[in-house]
């Protein structure tokens, strides 16, 4: 990656508290620094279920997403669903 870029990829799952359903969840973002100490993650979401469960609504969902990370460790988390 060329200097002030970084990449990255990451990956979960959204369990209910009930049980009821899983969802798994992909991101892939790549990092751009645009102030000393602020880097910005434009991303993108990918969400698969269970198409009868009771996260049925998340599967092939997809976001379009936006985290801000200072120096520091705060961070400023978005997410579109794009239609």
């Amino acid at each position: 990656m060329p200097n002030s870029v970084s990449q990255g990829v990451g990956h979960g799952i959204i369990i209910p508290d009930d049980g009821n359903g899983v969802a798994e969840a992909t991101e892939l973002g790549r990092g751009f620094l645009v102030e000393p100490g602020k880097i910005v993650y434009p991303g993108a979401r990918f969400f698969s279920a269970d198409p009868s469960s009771k996260l049925a609504f998340l599967n092939e969902l997809v976001g379009v997403t936006e985290w801000t990370v200072d120096s520091s460790g705060n961070y400023n988390h978005k997410m579109w669903q794009w239609k």
